[in-house]
C-alpha cells in the first residue's frame, strides 16, 4: 500500500510502501552490482520479515559469502557476457555460478528477455565449462528455480504428485 508521496529536496519524489508480506512470498530485487546487492542487505536488515531474491547478480560472486550467510538466493541473468567492470577478469561472469555454488548460495538461471529463453541451456553450459558441476547446472534451471519461488513442492522436478509439462519426441 503506497503512502502519500513526499517531495524531497532537489525535486525528487519518495514514495513509501508498507510491507505486509511476512516472508510468505519472495520479493525480487533487480541488483547486478555488489553495491546494489549490499543495498538489498540493508533493506533486509531493516525489514527482517522480507524474503529477498536477487535478480541479475552480475557481480554476486563478490558478496557470495554474505549471500550464503543471509540465505538470499540469486537468479543469474547475464552469464554469457563479461562483467561491466574492466578490472574483473574476462571470465568473471562465466565463473559467477561456480563461485556462488562453492559458497553455498542458492541460485538459479534466468534471462532478462523472453527472446533469450531459448539460450538458457547456453547460460548453463558456459557456467559448467567454467567450474560449475553439471548436475548443479541442471538443477539450477529446474528444481532450484521452483524452490526459490517457494513452489518446489509443486513443480520443478518429475515426481509423482507434482505439476509437469513434458514433451517426448523421437
Amino acid at each position: 500500500r503506497p503512502e502519500p508521496a513526499e517531495a524531497a529536496p532537489g525535486g525528487s519524489v519518495h514514495v513509501t510502501f508498507s510491507v505486509e508480506n511476512r516472508g510468505e512470498v519472495p520479493i525480487f530485487f533487480r541488483a547486478d552490482s555488489d553495491w546494489q546487492i549490499r543495498h538489498v542487505f540493508l533493506l533486509a536488515d531493516a525489514f527482517p520479515e522480507l524474503r529477498p531474491v536477487i535478480v541479475g547478480g552480475v557481480t554476486a560472486f563478490r558478496v557470495a559469502d554474505e549471500l550464503a550467510e543471509r540465505d538470499i538466493p540469486v537468479i543469474l541473468t547475464r552469464t554469457r557476457t563479461p562483467t561491466p567492470d574492466r578490472d574483473d577478469s574476462y571470465a568473471a561472469s562465466f565463473r559467477n555460478a561456480a563461485i556462488l555454488h562453492q559458497a553455498g548460495v542458492r541460485f538459479a538461471f534466468g534471462t532478462d528477455e523472453s527472446a533469450d529463453v531459448r539460450n538458457l541451456p547456453e547460460h548453463v553450459a558456459i557456467a559448467v565449462s567454467h567450474g560449475l558441476p553439471a548436475q548443479t547446472g541442471y538443477e539450477a534451471v529446474t528444481i532450484r528455480s521452483a524452490e526459490i519461488l517457494g513452489l518446489g513442492d509443486l513443480m520443478g522436478s518429475l515426481e509423482a504428485g507434482k505439476r509437469a509439462d513434458i514433451l517426448v519426441t523421437d
